[in-house]
């Protein structure tokens, strides 16, 4: 199950107001820590190269924060955003972001045909879904993806202090269970999806911006306040 729907349909309506309170001290709202997820998925695909997708499944969307910031990086795309509070997809509705279309989600498999996307992300949702659950839950977002897709999981690293501060003192983080990019990278590959590459990101806090050129070269160091693991679902007969 993604999460507590109660938990999220109670803070929809002022889910950026809670969320900026418990980042107060690190100078920065979660549009910030949005844009740089977004901002580290632009790296990976173009340093391989690769193509642009033309079919996007963010997996817990909530109220919508990243679907602007991936229009403007794939404008071609269509997107498709799905989640568990129907309060919160009422939120992202209301951003009216171009060609993206959105559904609620109450566990078990994804409401779309196998093979449908060619990009799939889920942006700190994972460490709301019970430990036990987790790789249905990705085996789930996985049936999705067409051969050859990508999938992009991103998460809070449970090595950095600041990071477990912040999650501590969220409303919406209470009693959840942080997962490290080894189990992260675990799940990918016992739901049959190879392992690209690793990326930790947000090193610098906002208020020391004119350092974030160091950033790239600590990409490797698990001590990021995030992370990103990003594999390739290969398909299978």
């Amino acid at each position: 199950m993604m999460g507590d729907i109660d938990n999220f349909d109670a803070h929809a309506d002022d889910y950026d107001e809670t969320l900026a309170s418990a980042l107060s001290f690190t100078g920065a709202d979660g549009g910030y820590y949005a844009e740089r997820k977004i901002e580290a998925l632009g790296q990976f695909f173009r340093s391989g190269a690769r193509a642009s997708p033309s079919r996007i499944l963010e997996f817990g969307c909530g109220t919508g924060n990243n679907l602007p910031l991936l229009r403007a990086l794939f404008p071609s795309a269509e997107l498709h955003g799905i989640d568990v509070s129907e309060k919160s997809l009422d939120a992202a509705r209301a951003l009216n972001v171009d060609r993206c279309h959105l559904r609620s989600y109450s566990g078990g498999m994804l409401p779309y045909p196998a093979a449908s996307f060619d990009f799939a992300m889920a942006a700190n949702v994972f460490h709301h879904i019970q430990p036990e659950a987790r790789p249905a839950a990705l085996v789930a977002i996985r049936r999705t993806l067409a051969p050859g897709g990508i999938l992009a999981i991103f998460e809070h690293n449970p090595y950095n202090p600041l990071t477990r501060i912040v999650v501590r003192d969220c409303p919406f983080d209470k009693g959840v269970v942080l997962l490290s990019h080894r189990e992260t990278a675990a799940r990918f590959r016992h739901a049959g999806v190879a392992v690209l590459e690793t990326r930790f990101i947000i090193f610098v806090p906002p208020r020391l911006s004119l350092l974030r050129g160091i950033e790239k070269y600590l990409a490797a160091l698990p001590l990021g306040a995030q992370y990103g693991v990003f594999g390739r679902w290969a398909g299978s007969a």
